[in-house]
């Protein structure tokens, strides 16, 4: 006897329609799902990526912002420095400038006023232009200046000409009534030189 063969029987499968339905929603559904949950994680990772893009930026713009007033504060003290030591060398340049033109005045005035007219003739227009020279009480020059006045008939002019060896050619002292008028070059230029230094400080 021969032993018997078994054999698959394949039995169909039975599905209702029903359950394909559901199946077929199932999926979709799942598929679905996946599909929001992956968008949902994608769209997370972007705000977080958003998020440190923007921090970076910001702490970026608030670095930029220090330079730049770092910058400008070192700017400023610069500007500040260089403006004071422009303003420190012009008032020096001022002053000595001052001082050197009076000096080039003083000799010009000594080299003109050492010829004895030219002396003479300026001290006396300088007292008598005075304002309060019509008070004069006397006139007092240089004996060289008196010498060429009086030998040029230049001597009468109302007030009496004194001489006085204390005064240099070309200075003359209106003396009044109370008090005199210093009409000499030195003392003029001295006033110059204290107006002129005084004011370039």
């Amino acid at each position: 006897m021969s032993s018997p063969a078994f054999t698959t029987t394949a039995f169909p499968t039975i599905r209702s329609i029903d359950a394909e339905r559901e199946l077929a929603s199932a999926r979709t559904r799942g598929h679905a799902a996946g599909y929001a949950e992956g968008i949902r994680r994608a769209e997370q990772e972007s705000a977080v990526r958003e998020l440190a893009r923007q921090s970076a930026a910001d702490a970026q713009r608030a670095r930029d912002g220090e330079l730049l007033a770092h910058g400008r504060a070192v700017l400023a003290a610069a500007t500040s420095a260089l403006h004071a030591r422009v303003v420190e060398t012009i008032e020096s340049v001022e002053s000595a400038l001052a001082v050197a033109s009076l000096e080039l005045a003083e000799a010009v005035l000594g080299s003109e006023l050492s010829r004895g007219e030219t002396s003479a003739r300026t001290a006396l227009v300088r007292a008598l232009g005075q304002d309060d020279a019509r008070f004069a009480v006397s006139i007092r020059l240089h004996p060289n200046d008196l010498e060429v006045l009086r030998a040029s008939d230049s001597d009468d002019v109302g007030v009496p000409l004194v001489a006085d060896t204390a005064l240099r050619p070309g200075d003359a002292i209106v003396e009044l009534p109370v008090g005199y008028l210093d009409v000499q070059i030195a003392s003029a230029l001295e006033r110059a030189r204290a107006a002129l230094v005084g004011s370039s400080r």
